[in-house]
């Protein structure tokens, strides 16, 4: 059962990313695309939350902080919530995500530790970006490619 649901949670996982990227490379939007982006964000950390086991939660505590960033970036949008700090909470979630995660990639497949890899480099991206509030050209493209990357080799290294 741990097992199924783990991988679910990288199936989900690598299918937010894949869309999150499409959505931004192509410059598409539709109506509920946010609500959908939401929904996968919250069904990937509440899958990956349940498909890790208590015992080696600080093994995992890379994934365990990658899905509360998930759960709590899509409340957030879904909910059309805000707070003073929350910027600075999901860059320091994705930052420290992303750093666990870099430490954690030995041990999987070759295409698995190359998605988790970029996924961690996304994370730190993403979070120093936010938190510094830096930006330069070409850095949406750039996010958007790794994103894709990642996802593809997540899902095919699953």
């Amino acid at each position: 059962m741990i097992r199924v649901t783990k991988n679910l949670g990288i199936i989900l996982l690598a299918i937010w990313l894949l869309v999150t990227a499409l959505l931004d490379i192509a410059g598409l939007s539709f109506p509920a695309a946010g609500i959908v982006l939401a929904i996968l964000a919250i069904a990937a950390g509440v899958v990956i939350l349940l498909g890790v086991r208590s015992r080696s939660l600080s093994s995992n505590l890379g994934m365990v902080l990658l899905a509360i960033w998930l759960i709590a970036t899509g409340l957030l949008s879904i909910l059309n919530v805000s707070f003073a700090g929350a910027g600075t909470v999901l860059a320091i979630l994705a930052i420290a995500a992303g750093v666990l995660l870099l430490f954690g990639v030995r041990g999987r497949s070759r295409l698995g530790s190359l998605g988790i890899l970029l996924l961690a480099i996304w994370l730190l991206l993403i979070g120093l970006m936010s938190l510094l509030g830096l930006s330069f050209a070409g850095s949406g493209i750039i996010l958007a490619i790794l994103a894709l990357a990642a996802g593809i080799l997540l899902l095919l290294g699953r």
